[in-house]
């Protein structure tokens, strides 16, 4: 026979259904016919992009940096050698630079900086805990599938982005990145966009290439722009330095 609630307990049902209500669920809600294709794929690149650190490790590869302050017309570039280490520490050797000093000093040189502070040797981090997925094409091309999601972070706090993420279906590897940041690591930085290419080696993803721009509020410089290629990719030697020189 039904009995009625107490004070206590309708609370607890009310608390229960608020939690619920909120509870932010791992994905986005997928179409039904495709969600444990979907949620499997999500599922398997979390696993891959962590296998993917660990594979970088103890790895050094050669980077040519192009960049440009397109108002100013000043450009620079310069080609370094980038070392991780066995802890994930970056280590930067420059082997040539040529152009106007201010490209090396005030663009290259602060990226190279904040690849470092960042550790940003690997994929980016895009939990689903901390992302909203949602499929936009599934690419097939004979017999492989690449899935294109379009990615939103849950909130707006460092290194987060609005985009796409491209992911490879047969090993959940990321192919691509690409969007805009949602907080400038910068007061004097505005719409920092980026995209970030990968290459499939023996199932691992390496990073081939990275493009960016953004305007910079400062000195009237105005837009600045960088393209990187990544290549000559090899073991490190195991007595390399973290830092082997500040530009």
């Amino acid at each position: 026979m039904w009995a009625p609630k107490t004070v206590s307990e309708v609370r607890l049902t009310l608390l229960f259904f608020t939690f619920a209500l909120l509870a932010k669920p791992v994905t986005s809600a997928f179409p039904p016919s495709l969600s444990p294709e979907l949620n499997s794929i999500v599922d398997r690149y979390v696993t891959a992009t962590a296998k993917q650190r660990e594979a970088m490790l103890g790895v050094q590869m050669e980077m040519d940096i192009d960049g440009r302050f397109t108002k100013l017309k000043e450009e620079g570039r310069m080609r370094v050698l980038r070392t991780i280490s066995r802890l994930g520490e970056l280590g930067i050797r420059v082997l040539e630079f040529t152009g106007d000093n201010r490209i090396k000093t005030e663009l290259i040189a602060r990226y190279l900086d904040e690849e470092q502070k960042a550790k940003a040797y690997g994929a980016m981090t895009i939990a689903p805990a901390d992302y909203d997925f949602e499929i936009k094409a599934i690419l097939k091309r004979g017999g492989q599938s690449t899935y294109v999601f379009d990615v939103t972070p849950s909130d707006k706090g460092a290194g987060k982005f609005r985009g796409e993420l491209w992911v490879d279906g047969a090993t959940g590897m990321p192919i691509k990145e690409s969007g805009q940041m949602v907080k400038s690591p910068s007061l004097f930085l505005a719409n920092l966009r980026f995209t970030r290419e990968y290459e499939l080696r023996d199932g691992i993803a390496y990073v081939k290439h990275f493009k960016s721009s953004t305007d910079v509020r400062l000195l009237g410089v105005g837009r600045a722009e960088l393209d990187v290629t990544f290549g000559n990719v090899s073991q490190a030697p195991a007595e390399q330095a973290t830092r082997d020189e500040r530009l």
